[in-house]
């Protein structure tokens, strides 16, 4: 007995509804095209939209929407930088680490429990407060407006050493906005 299947004649006349095919765009769902997009977020952190529609149109054939390579640039950004909110709920984690490794360090984290509202971070790493005790009684305090997602300030405040270089004396960071820690 012949176990191959063989088809000897076909009726290659195709009777689907032209509403039922789907675009081929549709195909590309942002999953998909964040999928394909990664090694572009990797070499080019700050990619346009407009640079990832032209890129799937040249490299794929496929036009796709500003809204969908908006939402493409977003997943591939999670996939290769990590979770935007996830790396804010570390801060926590960051803050324990820094107590149990430098003891005397200072590190106060402020964020209001009610309604998950994180404000401000202070890091004084113990060695840049004893360090501080050496040096020129001159402080230099410098900022930064920081801009994306998250709006706030980074500020830094610094001191001459003894061969002109500068030594940090801590870091604060002040934000704006809100974030879900879990």
């Amino acid at each position: 007995m012949n176990t191959h299947f063989v088809v000897s004649k076909g009726n290659l006349i195709h009777k689907c509804v032209e509403n039922l095919i789907v675009p081929e765009s549709d195909r590309f769902g942002h999953n998909v095209l964040s999928n394909l997009v990664v090694q572009n977020i990797v070499s080019d952190p700050i990619i346009g939209v407009k640079e990832i529609v032209k890129l799937m149109k040249n490299e794929y054939g496929v036009d796709i929407t500003y809204w969908k390579a908006r939402r493409s640039i977003g997943g591939a950004t999670d996939q290769t930088f990590g979770n935007y909110n996830e790396s804010y709920d570390q801060l926590r984690w960051y803050s324990e680490v820094i107590h149990r490794t430098n003891p005397g360090s200072i590190v106060e984290l402020d964020v209001q429990n009610e309604i998950k509202h994180f404000e401000i971070i202070f890091i004084a790493f113990n060695a840049c407060i004893q360090g501080f005790k050496s040096y020129r009684p001159m402080l230099f305090i410098d900022g930064t407006f920081m801009k994306g997602r998250a709006k706030g300030i980074l500020l830094s405040a610094t001191e001459k050493d003894g061969d002109n270089g500068y030594f940090l004396i801590f870091t604060l960071l002040l934000f704006d906005f809100f974030l879900v820690f879990s």
